[in-house]
């Protein structure tokens, strides 16, 4: 996608964002954690790590002071935080003891920036930013000019489709399959006109020895998914444990047989990915 196009984006949803903030009531607090999420994935795309982590932090604020903690933690602000910056239980738990506290103080809190002003008053906030700039974005979005520039051979080639809003899932497949010596391809990593996107990407999977599909949440790449069975591409389906029952449902429904490989956490993924791909010369060490 044009990063110009996610720059627009980002505008969008802080206008939105700013208009929610100026029509709370007194006293009333409008949840906001969509808005500022969606700001933080566009940060994201465009490489801009640190703008990315200050939106996700707002967004957990956000979750936390609309659900519990349990809730908050598993919603996208939380998760993306976990998986991408690593922020670890200790951390969590004083962010949400910065909003006790200010909410001890202040009552309604409707600028979830007045949590993070209190959170950032700690020496780990400073460590916790350190090590959000050495975060690099394993996708990158345009890398390559065309699908008639293809990196590697076709036998090194790892297809992966995903949910593209869900960076940590595809994170957590892109880096087992590089780790082993195989060469990820991302459909959005290739320039696309817009009218052509389902069929580049069709093409891309074609030129792949290998695929891997997390299916775990429903969208476009369900219909590449699909087309594996027609072509000679050997896959892999994962899918969260979780998505069990409502998945089985849908496979169901597409009157295809599947094999999914069910995933509760990244080690148990990345095994998964291991078994399938079967690298030569690295060992599987538990």
């Amino acid at each position: 996608m044009d990063p110009s196009v996610i720059e627009d984006s980002f505008s969008l949803w802080e206008k939105l964002y700013k208009k929610i903030k100026k029509a709370q009531p007194k006293d009333v607090r409008y949840h906001k954690g969509g808005e500022v999420h969606n700001m933080g994935m566009c940060k994201y795309y465009t490489l801009q790590t640190m703008e990315a982590f200050h939106f996700f932090m707002l967004g957990y604020i956000e979750d936390l002071l609309s659900e519990n903690v349990e809730v908050a933690n598993k919603a996208p602000g939380g998760t993306n935080l976990k998986e991408i910056f690593k922020v670890s239980e200790l951390e969590f738990k004083k962010i949400q003891q910065c909003l006790q506290d200010t909410v001890k103080k202040k009552g309604i809190v409707q600028d979830p920036q007045d949590i993070l002003d209190c959170f950032s008053e700690f020496k780990m906030y400073e460590d916790l930013e350190k090590r959000v700039k050495k975060i690099s974005l394993l996708i990158r979005p345009n890398r390559y000019p065309s699908v008639s520039h293809l990196p590697d051979e076709w036998e090194q080639r790892v297809f992966i489709g995903g949910d593209y809003e869900s960076i940590y899932a595809l994170d957590s497949i892109i880096s087992p399959v590089v780790e082993f010596g195989f060469r990820p391809i991302i459909a959005m990593e290739f320039k696309t006109p817009q009218d052509r996107i389902h069929h580049d990407a069709l093409l891309l999977l074609h030129n792949c020895k290998f695929a891997i599909f997390d299916i775990s949440s429903k969208g476009e790449h369900m219909m590449e998914a699909e087309r594996t069975l027609d072509y000679d591409t050997e896959t892999l389906f994962v899918c969260k444990k979780e998505e069990e029952p409502r998945v089985s449902a849908m496979l169901t429904s597409l009157g295809k047989k599947y094999e999914i490989h069910w995933y509760t956490d990244r080690k148990g993924l990345k095994k998964h990915i291991f078994d399938f791909l079967k690298p030569s010369n690295i060992e599987w060490v538990k």
